[in-house]
């Protein structure tokens, strides 16, 4: 019987340096804390989904995990931007 927790990944130690690595090397490239900042469980997260696609590369993973975020910034800031524009067009 499967439970809710069938699609759990457990990692090894190994694992959670290189995805750690890619995480402080993604928020050093992005000028950010990867503990402190507003943005650093999102960026987390992406460092995981693509470790899981099986990319193991430290610097393939920050830089995936980087373009990933400025696309969301980018995206983020034409949609205020329209929803500002709607307001006061």
């Amino acid at each position: 019987m499967k439970t809710r927790y069938h699609e759990f990944v457990q990692y090894t130690d190994d694992d959670w340096r290189v995805m750690q690595a890619a995480h402080d090397l993604a928020s050093s490239i992005l000028g950010r804390s990867s503990k402190t900042d507003a943005h650093a469980d999102r960026l987390g997260r992406k460092v995981i989904e693509l470790f899981n696609l099986k990319m193991l590369s430290i610097d393939q993973i920050a830089e995936r995990a980087v373009r990933s975020e400025r696309n969301f910034e980018t995206t983020a800031s034409r949609l205020s931007t329209t929803t500002l524009t709607r307001q006061t067009g």
